[in-house]
């Protein structure tokens, strides 16, 4: 690398990295190690712009909920999430984040797009979630039913 450039660094564990949450003392209401990591990743690019770390951990500070990512829509008698999350890594991301006793209700397989998902997205769901509810959603001119068995 150019002597010019100057690099940032960011991890959780990674004890080198230069920006941890640890070390810049981190706070943000937002749920996953996920959004930990765009955190830092949001950190290292205001730096690199110029903005204050003080400035730069307020604005994260103040993010309550995106929504759709990990949005807590009701809270008793259980709580109900919704998350934008389709493809499988960012699916098997949200269920790690929210644990176990989960009843996972998702669509984003629409017809005729991203058929090579639908089957990891169905061993996902089988590993995390105590019941899974497949919704319509979307299946143009394919046939919902087809839909269901690439997922099941």
């Amino acid at each position: 690398l150019s002597k010019n450039l100057k690099v940032y660094t960011y991890g959780i564990k990674n004890k080198e990295a230069k920006i941890r949450p640890d070390k810049i003392k981190l706070e943000i209401s937002l749920l996953g190690k996920f959004n930990i990591y765009n955190s830092l990743a949001a950190v290292c690019v205001a730096q690199s712009l110029g903005l204050t770390l003080r400035k730069t951990l307020k604005i994260l500070k103040s993010i309550k909920e995106i929504p759709g990512r990990m949005e807590l829509v009701i809270e008793k008698p259980f709580k109900v999430f919704v998350d934008y999350a389709h493809t499988p890594d960012a699916l098997e991301k949200v269920y790690k984040t929210l644990g176990k006793g989960l009843i996972c209700v998702f669509g984003s397989c629409g017809g005729g797009r991203d058929k090579w998902k639908r089957p990891e997205i169905g061993k996902i769901a089988e590993r995390y979630c105590n019941k899974i509810i497949l919704t319509n959603e979307d299946p143009y001119d394919e046939e919902p039913k087809n839909i269901i068995n690439n997922i099941a």
